[in-house]
């Protein structure tokens, strides 16, 4: 069908020494369809956001590569391509976002290229960003993320309730020495109550209507520690039995504040395709919530691997995920 060359950045590849379920099932199902595909992750060669590679061994190594794959068209996460590929080779890109458009890679160089592209968007709600951006209607295709896990029906299960993945801390600087020089405590508190009762995402408009005792202002990003509820939600499911699975990543990280949670995470590899469907598929609940950045629209793809396996979907709210479903 076409020979596919897929460009991403994901630094725990490295680590686990395998290739993350996400992009381990989209190759089998590009191949399954009869393309062939080229992968390449940028982290393995320290190409960062700038697009560049850190010497011109690594670039002549990648495009000698790719020269001989001779790609139809180029797939790549958040604009993680290297520039010197793009200039070799004139080709339909499809630009799949993974992340809001803040988080691509080298955007002042994909802005001057846009006709070159065709954006892929998981959520809804970007199209607009996209669009003041300079994108053009025609250029941008809805396609929330598919998933290639199936359900065994044969599986035994071994798990009441679990989790999968990640889970990382939000860093906001300001937000956090606010707390710790006791500014505006009470007007945090009051914004999150009102968050949790309401289902409002717009944060830094909810922090705005308490009173405060500084003049300090905060974007919805500086706000996302105080909004992200996912270790709470997690914490609260301790007593069914909660298996937490993947990659470490940064599950030790957070023994000194929730050592129930670190000591809930199973050292057993749980990252390509294969172990992640063996994981749901043995598992009667299995959770996942939402990151704040996603502000009630947005949902994660493993959302649509656990409803593709034998467990039971349970997700904080998503417009979108609604959309896409019986509601």
């Amino acid at each position: 069908m076409a020979k596919v060359l897929l460009s991403y950045w994901r630094s725990d590849e490295l680590s686990a020494g395998a290739t993350l379920n996400f992009w381990d099932g989209l190759i089998k199902e590009l191949n399954k369809c009869g393309n062939d595909v080229l992968s390449i992750n940028n982290a393995y060669f320290n190409i960062w956001t700038s697009n560049e590679a850190p010497s011109k061994e690594i670039e002549n190594y990648i495009l000698e590569n790719v020269s001989s794959f001779d790609p139809d068209v180029i797939l790549t996460f958040n604009n993680r391509i290297l520039n010197s590929v793009l200039r070799r080779f004139d080709v339909p890109i499809l630009l799949y976002d993974g992340d809001e458009l803040k988080y691509f890679s080298d955007l002042s160089r994909l802005k001057k290229n846009l006709d070159r592209y065709h954006l892929l968007t998981i959520v809804k709600d970007w199209i607009k960003d996209y669009r003041e951006f300079g994108f053009s209607s025609n250029q941008i295709t809805y396609m929330p993320p598919g998933t290639a896990v199936r359900a065994n029906t044969r599986a035994q299960y071994s798990t009441n309730i679990s989790f999968l993945g990640q889970r990382r801390f939000f860093l906001s600087n300001k937000f956090f020495n606010s707390v710790a020089e006791g500014r505006d405590i009470r007007a945090f508190y009051d914004s999150y109550l009102h968050k949790i009762k309401n289902n409002e995402y717009n944060y830094a408009s909810i922090f705005n209507r308490f009173e405060r005792d500084s003049d300090i202002t905060y974007t919805n990003e500086d706000l996302w520690p105080l909004f992200d509820d996912s270790f709470l939600t997690l914490a609260a499911v301790l007593d069914l039995g909660l298996k937490i699975g993947g990659h470490m990543g940064g599950w030790r990280d957070i023994y000194p504040f929730m050592p129930q949670l670190a000591v809930a995470h199973s050292k057993r590899r749980v990252f390509t395709l294969k172990e992640n469907e063996d994981f749901y598929n043995a598992s009667k609940i299995s959770l996942s919530p939402i990151h704040p950045q996603a502000r009630g629209k947005g949902f994660s793809w493993r959302s649509l691997d656990i409803m593709a396996s034998n467990a039971c979907l349970l997700s904080s709210y998503s417009s979108e995920l609604l959309d896409i479903t019986s509601k």
